[in-house]
Formats: structure tokens, C-alpha cells, sequence
């Protein structure tokens, strides 16, 4: 999303002299991965960080925990109001009421929406049917619809679903940034690569769902990872050095070093950094891609035109219900092969 919204903005020269407000309302990104996106922002524009996270606020007293974030999420949106001029709201991620208190209250920004990864394109489930909120929601971006604009990575905008599958928009606010964003990807750290693979596992979060421990999780992600390389190495003849294994980037540290620890011998691990996997996927020598629920995976063939690219099918049982299902008929759709037959 970072460099989606990169791409286009510093080529169409919308952040020159300008200072970007990351703000910041999901608990599960890590302090270092907001560290690196500030750092790299910097790089275009001055950027201070608005801290939303419920886990960063001090509440006195459980029972008002509720309540009380919310009157922060207010008492900070009329604080910026009062003091900033805000042109543009980029949006990613899952859509919440903060988020639409945003938009509600800067009434006068325009509104960039950009995709939340692979689940922009799978269809909803029976069970995940837009409720009350959803439904506010579209009568907002009705109402709103001249302030809206998206920076499209998907190849038709008929690919997608959910919150950027707004029927009553224009065509001509949908801004197709595929060239944009590969050539931005291409040019800005292409020569920080620490090498060329033949082969890639993208790794997927070890924290899932609730229902299911984390440490639970990530063994059954471990075992998955590892038999995935054996079968790369009898399939292919591909040395370790030749394997890279990217983690996800909200993958916790200690679960990034047991991956280390695990997967060292099988395959190169990368390094937390402001390097993306994608930066991999613009690279020609690049044969093979393999991955589980990630929207690079979904990117390496609709984006980067990769020929050879599989999703791992996964055992969870918590996975195995309509919206997973839905979730491997789009993969199907794009020509992602299931690598274990």
C-alpha cells in the first residue's frame, strides 16, 4: 500500500513541499515496521506519525475503554481540523469507524482509496455479508462519490470487490497505477537487493485468529515452509542460495528468528527491512513463486507477468470455510497453481 500510494503521488509531484500524517490504527504493526515506513517516507516528504492504536492510548478504567477511544478518535480530529489543511486521505486497510470519522469530518480532502491486499478481490461470504456499518458506509460514498478516487493495481476494476467495488463511480476516477507502481518499485531499490533467486516463499502471519494460538499457528506455518522447500529442492535442484524465504512483514521478531533458526539451512531468510518482496518479483531470473494467503503472490502473476507461480493450500481448520474457498477460486481464476497436487 506504502508504495502504491508513493508511485503515484511523487510522480504526479502531489507531495512536493507537502507533510504526510501516517496515522496509525491497527494494533498488530509492529514499532519497527512503523520505524522503516517513516524512515522511507522521509525520503519524499517531511512525515510525523499519528499514533490511533487502541494498545498506545493510557484509558482509566476498563468499562469506559470503549467509549473513551473514541473521544480521543474526536478530540484528535478537531485538533487537526482546527490546525491543518488536509488536501488528500489515503485510505488502506480494513475499513472501521475511525476511519469514517475521518473521512466525515475533512470533508473538504479528497478521498484516495487503495486496495487492502488479496481481499479485494475475493468475493464476500455468505457470513461476511456487509452488516449496519457497510451499509452507512456506502450511503457515505454515495454522498461523497466526486471526492473519491482509487489507485488501481487491479488489471480491470470489474476484479474487484469489497470497499473499492463501487459501481457508482466514474471510470475516470479510477487511476491505473500498474506502471507507475512496478516503475517506482524497479527504480528505488533495485540496487539494494542482497541477490538474485531463482525461487521464492512468501510467508504468511503467523498470527491468525484468536481461535487459534500463535504458537500453535507458526509451528504448523514451520512444518509447512519446510516441507514446501524440501519438495522445491527434489522438484527443482535449487541450492539454498538460490531459495529465498521471504517472512511476512508483520511477522513478530520471535517468531521471525525461530524462522531463521528453522529454515537457515533450506533456504536464504530474508532480513526485516523497508524492502518489500515485490522489489524480488520485478527481477527477470526469478523462475519460481510460491506462497500462501498474500497478495504478492496474486501481484507475481497479474503485475509482474510471472509464469510459474503456486499457492500452498493450508490444513488449518479454521481456513476451511466459505471465503477460504473463495479465496483459491480467485487464485485458480488468475492462473495460481495449488503446489502440493
Amino acid at each position: 500500500q506504502l508504495y502504491n500510494f508513493l508511485s503515484f503521488f511523487h510522480q504526479k509531484k502531489l507531495i512536493n513541499n507537502k507533510k504526510i500524517y501516517l496515522t496509525i490504527f491497527s494494533d498488530q504493526i509492529p514499532e519497527k515496521l512503523i520505524s522503516q515506513m517513516r524512515q522511507y517516507i522521509a525520503k519524499f516528504a517531511d512525515v510525523e506519525i499519528v499514533d490511533m492504536r487502541r494498545k498506545s492510548i493510557k484509558f482509566k478504567t476498563k468499562f469506559f475503554k470503549y467509549f473513551s477511544y473514541y473521544f480521543f478518535v474526536l478530540k484528535k480530529l478537531f485538533q487537526i481540523k482546527k490546525s491543518l489543511t488536509i488536501p488528500f486521505i489515503l485510505i488502506s486497510g480494513r475499513m472501521q469507524i475511525p476511519v469514517l470519522c475521518f473521512m466525515s469530518f475533512l470533508s473538504s480532502s479528497k478521498l484516495f482509496f487503495m486496495e487492502d491486499g488479496i481481499g479485494e478481490y475475493v468475493p464476500w461470504g455468505k457470513r461476511q455479508k456487509p452488516f449496519l456499518f457497510f451499509y452507512l458506509l456506502n450511503k457515505f460514498l454515495k454522498m461523497n462519490k466526486s471526492r473519491i478516487r482509487v489507485l488501481q493495481l487491479a488489471k480491470s476494476r470489474k476484479d474487484y470487490f469489497k470497499i473499492l467495488k463501487q459501481p457508482f463511480l466514474k471510470k475516470e476516477y479510477y487511476y491505473d497505477n500498474r506502471e507507475l507502481y512496478k516503475n517506482f518499485i524497479k527504480n528505488k531499490l533495485e540496487n539494494q537487493l542482497s541477490f538474485k533467486p531463482k525461487c521464492i516463499i512468501i510467508g504468511t502471519n503467523p498470527v491468525l485468529n484468536n481461535s487459534i494460538s500463535e504458537t500453535r499457528n507458526f509451528d504448523y506455518l514451520k512444518n509447512l515452509y519446510i516441507e514446501t522447500l524440501s519438495e522445491v529442492n527434489k522438484r527443482y535442484s535449487f541450492s539454498p542460495d538460490q531459495i529465498l524465504f521471504f517472512p511476512h512483514p508483520r511477522t513478530k521478531l520471535l517468531y521471525h528468528d525461530n524462522f531463521v533458526k528453522s529454515l537457515s539451512n533450506y533456504s536464504n531468510i530474508h532480513s526485516i527491512s523497508s524492502i518489500i518482496v515485490e522489489h524480488y518479483l520485478n527481477q527477470e531470473n526469478l523462475e519460481i513463486v510460491i506462497g500462501s494467503q498474500s497478495s504478492a503472490l496474486y501481484y507475481a502473476k497479474t503485475i509482474f507477468n510471472k509464469e510459474h507461480v503456486y499457492y500452498l493450500d493450508s490444513e488449518m481448520e479454521l481456513l476451511k470455510d466459505e471465503q477460504y474457498k473463495n479465496l483459491l477460486n480467485t487464485f485458480e481464476a488468475a492462473g495460481i497453481k495449488k503446489f502440493f497436487n
